[in-house]
This record gives structure tokens, C-alpha cells and sequence, in this order.
């Protein structure tokens, strides 16, 4: 039990709802159930900062706003304000239009390290607020890390303020390379200038063709707003939240990802962009953080511009929580109007092991964009559906045709010259082609477990044990990689080593590979 409880035990004589009780059902709880547990705890014991302080985190991560307030209010009121809690307390004054407040929200900010590389902009914001002129912040054509955040949200700025001319030159000149972060920082400067009737010049800066600027144009057109646009210091806050949360997310720091999306939602709610954002981050989480993500993308999905990502972003949670039926059934109604989705059907097909399916599948796309530069993964992805459903001689054409428009691509020489191996074909070849993958992904164990199980084809143990050994080292868990070692350990005499191998295979094995290894420990090879 956390220290801190002290106060909580002294209630706990109160009955069967006692501050005690609710806090341990809150411990438990998950989602939804664990909110409203701790928001009754938190009302039993309020002047409690264990008690706060997870129901802080939990109220941010499931978006209820009251309660993360609140809960907030209590650590800074018993003296354990959080870091991050600073954030949410300056996006408070933020939502109550207090400036004052709120400038002196950012000045405790300042004071610690934590987040006071924000500062600067957020002051910037604040000037929305105000009569206050921005800081001057020079324009820079080339972007580091270091400055993207500021310059992206002066750019964002001046057009919130109606500065049209240079704003949306300044727009212009950010991100040429990347079309991400320019598709996002576009959308969102185009419905800055659209919610203040600058409808032309919204749309000159719409140039790409991808489906959320398409639909962005054609909202315009129609004077409908798309809910990203900036006119408040908030709505500031809630984008430069909303893209360090998107970068975070990218690196796989899932949870402050998630805490600062849901900043950025609780300062715009009502914005689409933030809201797919913070499913993204929930995205990588526990499960019932996909449940809760899964819950935030099926309410974007209904958005013109943002849905077609969310409804993408669906299928992929449908699927990670076992619900695999309806995200193939969600896949297959989009592949009716998208040859991509129509790829992703086969992808699901054969994560699940319906190889045959899958195979069939990419045929279908393969034949509906014929000369196409994906024409490589496509044949690779067909051979190795067919190889996996055991059809190695439809397979081996399908590899060998890929292989002359990708022969760079280590997993595509892995698979080939494992399957020429595996089926004592050209083994000479399949050699090169393992050693070439060797030399572009020496790190890769599943390469290392396919020139190891090459040499052990051909009666070189030695050699065999030696990378077989590296890639258990590597990837230590693969029972194929176990079972690998194993055999070759018994050919070269090492009869308890090589049960060992086997043993450690047998506890991830199942089906056929398990009962094939309980045969081998029981009696080694023949």
C-alpha cells in the first residue's frame, strides 16, 4: 500500500462506502468504472494527495476534465502539484477567459524545468487575450527540432490575429519536405483564415491531394467550418499540445503522449484533429486504453475531414482487441471505394492465418494496379501468404518475380532463400541469398535463424550452431529459433544441450510444434 493512506484508514470505519473502500475499487477498476470510483473517493477524502493523485492520472486519461481539475486543485490546495497538473491548471484559466490567471499559471510553469520550453509560446497565445504585442520570433526556412514548435505556432498566430500576407507566406515556407507535419500545420492555418471569411486564401494553401485536404477544400466551399481553426489562446495551447503529443506518439512514449492530448482536448474539445490525436496515443496502450481510443475514433469517424483516418484507425483497434470479424467486415465495406483497403482485407486475412484468403486477396490488387511501384510488396506479400497456406511451389514464382523489382529487400532474400533451403532447392543460391540479407540486416535474428538452419541443411553444425546461438541471443523466446538450435545441437552430439533447446521452445509452442518437440525431448531425432 502507497504511504499517504493515513487519513483514508481513519474513514474507513464509516460504512461500506467508506474513502478507503472506494480508493481500493478505483485501484481495481478500469475505465469508466475506475473514474467514478475515484471521483467518489476523492469526494470522501478530499484534502487526501494519494487519493488525488491517481485520480488525477486516471480522470486524464479517460478525458474527464471535472475531475482531473479537481483532483488537480487538491494537489497544488495539500502541496503535491504535479509537474504536468501546472499544464492543466493554466489550461483552466485558459477555458475561464482569466488571463490574469493564466499568466500567472505560466509563470510557476517557468519556474520549473519540466515544461518551461513551452513558455514562449504559450505566451504567445495568451496574447490573443490581450492587447500585448508577440515576442518577434525571426523566420527560419530550414526547421530544427528544436525551434518547429515555435515557428509553426507564429506562422498559426499571425493568422489568428489577421495578419493574412505573411501568415500564410509564412505557412508556405514550413515542412516543403515533409508532407505530414505540412498537411497538419495547412489544415489547420487554412481554417484559421476560413473561420474569419478568408475562404480563397484558405484554399490557396490547400495544395495536396490526399483525402482529408480534398475534403477539407470541399468544406471550405460549402462555408462549413472544420472545427481545427484558431482564434483563442486555447485553441493555441490545444495545437502545440496536440503536435508534441503527435511526435511523442511517434516515438512510442504512449503515456505522455496521452496526457497531452487530452490537455489539448480539454482546451478545444470540439476539435476533431485533437481528439484522433489523443485516440492515436491511447492507440499504443493498455487494452482498455484501446477501448477507450476505439470509443474516440468511432466518434471522429463521422467527421468530413478526419474520418477516414479515424474510421483506418478503427479497424486496426477492432482488430488488436480480438474483435477481428467486424474490423474485416469495416475493411471490406471501405475496399469497396480503395484499393489500399482492399491490401489491408489481405493483411488481416493473414494475420489471422487465413493465408489462402490473403493470397487471393493481393492477387486482386495486384491485378487492379498493374506496373505500380508497390508491384514488389505485393508479390512478396502473395508468395508469402502462398508459403505460409504450404503451396512453396505456387509461392517460389511469386518470390522470385519480386525479388527482380526489390533485390535489395533483406526480408524478401530471407524468405526465398529460406523456402529454397527448407524445400532442398537450389541450395547453392539460397546460400547467396541468405549472406546478401545477412550483409544489409546483420542484426535481424530471423536472418540469422535462416543461415543457421542453411548450414544445417548442409551438414555444417558448427557454423550452424554458431549463428543459431547469436539469433537466441538476439530474439531469446522464438520457439522456431529454439527448436532450430536444438537440432542442430543433437546432430553435433550435444544431446542435453540440445534438449534444453527444445524445452525452451516447447513453453511458446502449440498445435503440431508442440507435440513435434515433445517427441523430440522424449526421444531426440532419429
Amino acid at each position: 500500500m502507497l504511504a499517504g493512506l493515513g487519513p483514508l484508514q481513519a474513514e474507513a470505519k464509516r460504512g461500506p462506502q467508506s474513502a478507503l473502500e472506494l480508493y481500493a475499487r478505483a485501484r481495481i477498476g478500469d475505465g469508466t468504472d475506475a473514474v467514478r470510483s475515484y471521483s467518489a473517493a476523492l469526494t470522501a477524502a478530499p484534502n487526501e494527495p494519494t487519493v488525488a493523485l491517481y485520480a488525477y492520472r486516471q480522470a486524464v486519461a479517460g478525458g474527464d476534465y471535472a475531475l482531473a481539475l479537481r483532483a488537480a486543485q487538491t494537489l497544488e490546495r495539500t502541496g503535491f502539484l504535479t509537474p504536468d497538473a501546472r499544464l492543466l491548471l493554466y489550461v483552466a484559466a485558459l477555458r475561464d477567459h482569466d488571463w490574469k490567471a493564466a499568466s500567472a499559471r505560466l509563470a510557476d510553469i517557468a519556474r520549473e524545468a519540466n515544461f518551461a520550453f513551452m513558455v514562449p509560446v504559450l505566451a504567445d497565445w495568451l496574447t490573443l487575450g490581450s492587447e500585448r504585442e508577440p515576442a518577434s520570433v525571426p523566420v527560419k526556412k530550414t526547421l530544427t527540432s528544436g525551434d518547429a514548435y515555435t515557428q509553426e505556432n507564429r506562422a498559426l498566430l499571425m493568422l489568428a490575429r489577421g495578419d493574412e500576407a505573411e501568415g500564410s507566406i509564412f505557412v508556405k515556407t514550413l515542412w516543403p519536405l515533409d508532407p505530414y507535419r505540412s498537411q497538419s500545420l495547412r489544415l489547420t492555418a487554412a481554417a484559421t483564415l476560413a473561420d474569419r471569411g478568408q475562404r480563397d486564401a484558405a484554399t490557396a494553401l490547400l495544395i495536396a491531394d490526399d483525402y482529408a485536404t480534398v475534403a477539407a477544400k470541399s468544406q471550405i466551399a460549402k462555408r462549413r467550418s472544420l472545427h481545427i481553426g484558431i482564434d483563442s489562446p486555447a485553441g493555441g495551447a490545444a495545437f502545440l499540445f496536440s503536435r508534441m503529443a503527435g511526435d511523442l506518439i511517434t516515438q512510442g512514449s504512449g503515456r505522455a503522449a496521452v496526457t497531452l492530448a487530452r490537455f489539448a482536448q480539454f482546451a478545444d474539445p470540439e476539435n476533431p484533429r485533437v481528439a484522433l490525436i489523443a485516440a492515436g496515443a491511447l492507440a499504443i496502450g493498455s487494452d482498455d486504453d484501446k477501448a477507450t481510443a476505439l470509443g474516440l475514433a468511432s466518434q471522429v469517424r463521422k467527421d468530413p475531414v478526419y474520418g477516414n483516418d479515424a474510421a483506418s484507425l478503427r479497424i486496426d483497434l477492432l482488430e488488436q482487441l480480438g474483435n477481428v470479424d467486424q474490423a474485416v467486415a469495416e475493411a471490406r465495406a471501405r475496399a469497396k471505394g480503395s484499393i489500399n483497403d482492399l491490401a489491408r482485407v489481405g493483411d488481416i486475412e493473414a494475420r489471422r492465418g487465413k493465408f489462402t484468403e490473403a493470397a487471393n486477396i493481393f492477387r486482386q490488387v495486384l491485378a487492379a494496379r498493374p506496373g505500380d511501384q508497390a508491384s514488389g510488396i505485393l508479390l512478396f506479400a502473395i508468395g508469402n501468404a502462398l508459403d505460409q497456406a504450404g503451396d512453396w511451389k505456387a509461392a517460389r514464382p511469386y518470390l522470385e518475380r519480386a525479388l527482380t523489382l526489390t533485390p535489395g529487400d533483406p526480408a524478401l532474400l530471407n524468405e526465398l532463400g529460406y523456402g529454397l533451403i527448407e524445400h532442398g532447392e537450389d541450395m547453392e543460391r539460397a546460400v547467396k541469398f541468405l549472406d546478401a540479407a545477412a550483409q544489409i540486416k546483420p542484426e535481424s535474428a530471423a536472418i540469422m535463424d535462416s543461415v543457421g538452419w542453411a548450414n544445417y541443411r548442409l551438414g555444417n553444425y558448427d557454423l550452424a550452431i554458431a549463428s543459431l546461438e547469436k539469433a537466441v541471443a538476439v530474439n531469446n523466446g522464438d520457439p522456431e529459433i529454439d527448436e532450430h538450435l536444438g537440432d542442430a545441437y543433437w546432430r553435433d552430439g550435444r544431446h542435453i544441450a540440445a534438449r534444453y533447446s527444445w524445452a525452451a521452445a516447447r513453453i511458446q509452442a502449440d498445435g503440431p510444434m508442440a507435440t513435434r518437440l515433445d517427441t523430440k525431448i522424449e526421444r531426440g531425432l532419429p
